[in-house]
C-alpha cells in the first residue's frame, strides 16, 4: 500500500506533532510521517490531513487531537486505529481499502468504519463529554464503552451521539 505507513498531505495554522520515539513536540509540516504512538494536535482555527495514500484520509480541526494507535502492514490488509479524545475530524475510507478494518476510538466509545466517509466531534470534559458522529456515506458501527452490548449501526444521513457513560 503505502511507502511511509501515515503521512501529513496538508496543514493550515497551528499544528503540532508528537512523536513517541523522539518523545518530543514538533511543529508539524507537510510530508512528515507518523509512527505508532504519535500525537497530532490541532490548535483553533487549524487544519491538518493525514493519509495513507489511496486508502483513507482524516483531517484533523479545531482543538483536535489524534493519536495513531495501529497502522496497517506495509502492502497487506489489516486493521488502522485511532483515538480521538477532543475536537472534530472527517474521514473518508476509499473502497480500496475494502478488506481492512479502521477504528476511531473515544473516551465514550469506539466507531468502526464499514467503508464509508464519516464526521466525528468529542467535546466536553469527564462525565460530561459527548461523542458525536454523523454518516456522509457507507456506515459506522458505533459501540460505548459503557454498554458493550449496545451497538448501533448508523448509515448515510444519520448521526448518533453517546454521551459518558450511555449507549448509542
Amino acid at each position: 500500500f503505502a511507502k511511509s505507513p501515515v503521512s501529513i498531505m496538508a496543514v493550515s495554522g497551528d499544528v503540532a506533532l508528537y512523536s513517541s520515539r523522539a518523545q518530543k513536540w514538533t511543529v508539524a509540516s507537510e510530508g512528515m510521517a507518523l509512527g505508532k504512538n504519535d500525537i497530532v494536535r490541532a490548535d483553533a482555527a487549524s487544519q491538518i490531513d493525514i493519509s495513507v495514500s489511496g486508502l483513507y484520509t482524516v483531517r484533523l480541526k479545531d482543538n483536535a487531537e489524534l493519536k495513531v494507535l495501529a497502522m496497517l502492514p506495509r502492502f497487506r490488509k489489516g486493521l488502522a486505529s485511532y483515538e480521538v479524545n477532543k475536537g472534530e475530524a472527517l474521514i473518508d475510507i476509499k473502497e480500496v481499502f475494502r478488506g481492512s478494518q479502521f477504528k476511531v476510538y473515544t473516551p465514550q466509545a469506539v466507531a468502526t468504519a464499514l467503508g464509508t466517509s464519516f464526521a466525528l466531534s468529542v467535546s466536553g470534559k469527564e462525565r460530561v463529554d459527548k461523542t458525536r458522529l454523523a454518516v456522509l456515506k457507507g456506515a459506522v458501527e458505533v459501540e460505548s464503552f459503557a454498554a458493550k452490548d449496545k451497538k448501533v449501526i448508523v448509515r448515510a444521513g444519520q448521526k448518533t451521539e453517546v454521551s459518558y457513560g450511555q449507549a448509542p
